[in-house]
């Protein structure tokens, strides 16, 4: 017996439950974020302050970026993945999501030295 088809059947019964429950989420809710502001920046031995991080309303103007995660195999990094893309389309870049293959892998973007097959595109 083949057990795929029900497990994809349950997961995907799972996702929709879990969107369903908390509701869409949208960009506006992520920020002002809590976040450490270290100076001199990237020092180990720098001062740390707290700061409410918000991002720039949109880009400056219309970037194409490419973005490569380990893998897209866990709930981590999908949701890192959703995040990204959401924040894309609010800053209105363009972005190529790719998918490195597993930990310690890594993918290059279109336009690079090498092309990888892109998880999917946003924005």
């Amino acid at each position: 017996m083949n057990s795929l088809p029900l497990r994809v059947s349950l997961t995907a019964a799972a996702f929709a439950a879990t969107v369903l429950w908390h509701g869409g989420a949208s960009a506006a809710d992520w920020f002002p974020y809590k976040a450490e502001a270290t100076e001199p920046a990237f020092s180990a031995e720098g001062t740390k302050k707290p700061i409410d991080y918000v991002p720039l309303p949109k880009a400056s103007k219309k970037w194409d970026l490419c973005v490569s995660f380990p893998h897209m195999k866990d709930a981590y990094w999908l949701g890192v993945d959703y995040g990204v893309i959401e924040e894309a389309r609010r800053q209105g870049v363009k972005l190529q999501v790719a998918d490195a293959g597993g930990e310690g892998l890594l993918t290059l973007c279109k336009g690079s030295r090498s092309s990888p097959q892109p998880a999917h595109q946003g924005a």
